[in-house]
C-alpha cells in the first residue's frame, strides 16, 4: 500500500550508480520536504479559529494573544504559516488524519486520512485513503490513494471518480504552487466527491474564489447526472452503500388532491417519521433521496433501503416508477 515507487533497499542500492550531485540534491529536497510536512502537520493539529469572529487573524492552540513582535522568532514564523493554512481549519471538520504506520511515527511522508462527506448521496460514508508526500514537496503536490474501498458489493458511480475512487489529479497539479498546503488537495478531493455537477471549474473549497478544473472519469454517470439527477443520486448511493443499509417500509395516505403523506416504519414496526404533501407523480428514486436527506440512519447503517407495501425493494429496476403506481393510496 506504499505510495513510494521504490523501497528503501532499492533506493540505497541505486545510490552508488548515481553522481554525488544528484544524491545531494535528493537528500536536500528530502530534508526540506520533511521540515515542511512537520510544520503543516503541527498547524493541522493546533490551528484554532479566532476568538473574535470579526477578526481574520488565526490563532494557535495554547498561544497567547500577544502581538507578533512580543512572540519569540519561532512563534512569529508559525503565525506567518498560520495565515497560509486557514484552509486546514475549514477542512479539518471533514477529515481525520494519522500517521500511516503508528509503529513508525518518524515516517512523516505517509498518512492515513478519512473523508466524511457532508452533503450529496455519499453523506454518512467514510472514505479511507493514503496521503503521500513526495520527497520534493512542496514543489510537487501530495497525492491521495483510496485503500480498502469499495469492498464487498459496493461500487462507485460518480462523474469525477474512477472505479477505484481515484480522481484525475491534473486539476491540482496544473495549479499547484510551493506556497500551497496539503489541505488544498483534501479540499479538491472533497469537492469532487460532494459536487458531481458538470459546472467546471469549481470553487475549492466551495464558496471560495479559487477555481479548479475537474475531469470526467465516468461518462455514463456524467450523462445520467445531466439528464436525470434524481436517478443518478439514487443509483450512486445504493451502489456505494451496497448491503450497508437498513430496510424502511413505506405506506401512503392522500393528504391533498395530488399529494400524499408517506409513513415510514422500521422492521420493528416503529414509526421513523413521515413526509407530507408529496406529489403522487414523484418517482420512487425522488422519494428515496427525500428520505435520505430528512432522516438520519442509525449508527451502523449508512442509509435506508425503501421497501414497498408488497415487500418489493426499491432498486435500479423500479426506481423510476411513480409513487401512485407503486404504493396503494
Amino acid at each position: 500500500s506504499s505510495c513510494r515507487p521504490t523501497s528503501r533497499v532499492e533506493r540505497s542500492s541505486a545510490r552508488c550508480l548515481r553522481p554525488p550531485s544528484e544524491i545531494y540534491r535528493e537528500e536536500h529536497f528530502g530534508a526540506m520536504a520533511l521540515r515542511r510536512v512537520r510544520v503543516e502537520m503541527k498547524a493541522w493539529h493546533t490551528f484554532v479559529a479566532p476568538s473574535d469572529p470579526a477578526s481574520s487573524e488565526p490563532a494557535y492552540a495554547g498561544a497567547s494573544s500577544s502581538t507578533a513582535d512580543q512572540l519569540p522568532p519561532e512563534a512569529v514564523k508559525e503565525r506567518r504559516w498560520a495565515l497560509l493554512m486557514e484552509l486546514h481549519f475549514s477542512e479539518r471538520e471533514h477529515w481525520t488524519l494519522a500517521p500511516h504506520d503508528p509503529a513508525e511515527p518518524a515516517d512523516l511522508f505517509e498518512y492515513s486520512v478519512a473523508l466524511r462527506p457532508s452533503r450529496g448521496p455519499f453523506k454518512g460514508s467514510s472514505w479511507t485513503m493514503m496521503l503521500c508526500f513526495p520527497t520534493n514537496y512542496p514543489f510537487k503536490p501530495p497525492k491521495l490513494k483510496l485503500v480498502g474501498f469499495p469492498s464487498g458489493d459496493a461500487s462507485i458511480f460518480h462523474p469525477f471518480l474512477g472505479g477505484d475512487g481515484g480522481v484525475c489529479h491534473c486539476g491540482i497539479e496544473n495549479t499547484w504552487a510551493p506556497n500551497m498546503v496539503f489541505a488544498r488537495l483534501l479540499a479538491f478531493y472533497r469537492v469532487a466527491v460532494e459536487d458531481a455537477g458538470a459546472d467546471v471549474p469549481k470553487a475549492v473549497p466551495a464558496g471560495s474564489d479559487n477555481l479548479m478544473c475537474f475531469c470526467s472519469l465516468n461518462h455514463a454517470a456524467e450523462q445520467l447526472y445531466k439528464n436525470d439527477r434524481g436517478s443518478w443520486s439514487f443509483i450512486a448511493q445504493t451502489r456505494l452503500f451496497g448491503s450497508s443499509v437498513l430496510p424502511l417500509s413505506i405506506s401512503a395516505k392522500r393528504d391533498g388532491p395530488e399529494t400524499v403523506r408517506i409513513e415510514l416504519t422500521n422492521l420493528a414496526g416503529n414509526t421513523v417519521g413521515s413526509l407530507e404533501h408529496i406529489s403522487v407523480k414523484s418517482r420512487l428514486s425522488d422519494l428515496h433521496v427525500m428520505v435520505a436527506e430528512t432522516f438520519e440512519a442509525p449508527v451502523g447503517s449508512y442509509t435506508w433501503r425503501l421497501v414497498l407495501p408488497d415487500g418489493v425493494v426499491v432498486d435500479e429496476a423500479n426506481h423510476q416508477t411513480a409513487i401512485s403506481e407503486a404504493v396503494p393510496i
